[in-house]
């Protein structure tokens, strides 16, 4: 893509880039709901409009559940920027190097790109793009093998047998306590008091840990609740429901107003990168 921007008519593209910026802004509620209802297009913004509609509708539920779950403890401008903004102007930045490229060079070149797709169709797009620019002999294989690794990456993580886990780090396990506990004022945490204090639990996660190693010294949990969200651990704690025990990792640029506090019986958790076998 940068090759594109670099060796092809670079200030046409970057005029293009403004034109069409500018023509989204002014056409873009016109064009989405287009159905050319007199035939005017020979029924191609129908089709077209109609047939995006239906991709978004179907498409829509499942990412939207996808990108609620990746956002979670993150704020509105993070979630903008990251989900949307940056997408969004690569996309643009895409579109431009490698469709406005073919058509500069169909225009004004007389390259005639679109006479090799009607005929051999649209896989030889960027094979009839490239053979217009210069180094021909090296992007094109740089092109094919791109592609293939990308058929053995996906055809890898659909046929991997195993997971293999390489350790790189510890996390320390810590107490969280609402502001202003009787509890909050120690250094560390002393544990021996989780006996008396309303624990807020995990349906899956560190507790068993937890639980396990100090029932060995003791000192069992006294579960007042379970709830299936380390954010909805948080809250709860916020609201003075009760303690909780997490990784510290977790806590990392969250905006609950909590008290943390080193354990003092020191409990870790390994962190590990998984590669699919």
């Amino acid at each position: 893509m940068i090759f594109l921007f670099v060796a092809g008519p670079t200030l046409f593209e970057l005029n293009l880039t403004v034109d069409v910026i500018g023509s989204t802004i002014q056409n873009f509620i016109g064009t989405a709901l287009n159905a050319d209802a007199f035939d005017v297009g020979n029924g191609w913004s129908r089709s077209n409009t109609i047939f995006f509609m239906a991709w978004i509708m179907a498409y829509a539920p499942l990412i939207g559940c996808f990108l609620a779950k990746i956002s979670r403890g993150r704020t509105i401008r993070q979630f903008i920027l990251i989900n949307i903004l940056v997408p969004g102007t690569f996309v643009l930045i895409w579109f431009v190097a490698f469709g406005g490229n073919a058509i500069y060079q169909d225009a004004f070149n007389g390259a005639n790109i679109i006479a090799e797709i009607e005929e051999m169709g649209f896989p030889v797009a960027n094979f009839a793009l490239l053979g217009h620019m210069p180094l021909q002999a090296i992007t094109i294989p740089i092109t094919i093998l791109a592609l293939f690794f990308s058929f053995i990456t996906l055809a890898d993580a659909m046929t991997g047998t195993g997971i293999q886990t390489i350790p790189f780090g510890q996390d320390r396990l810590v107490a969280i306590l609402p502001l202003g506990h009787e509890l909050a004022g120690y250094e560390k945490f002393p544990t021996i008091h989780l006996i008396e204090q309303p624990y807020i639990g995990m349906e899956n996660g560190v507790d068993g840990k937890i639980a396990e190693v100090l029932q060995r010294n003791g000192t069992p949990l006294n579960v007042k609740l379970r709830v299936k969200d380390d954010f909805e651990t948080l809250a709860m704690v916020e609201s003075g429901l009760g303690i909780s025990i997490l990784p510290e990792l977790l806590l990392y640029r969250t905006h609950f107003q909590i008290a943390v506090r080193e354990l003092d019986y020191p409990l870790t958790r390994k962190i590990c990168v998984a590669l699919q076998g």
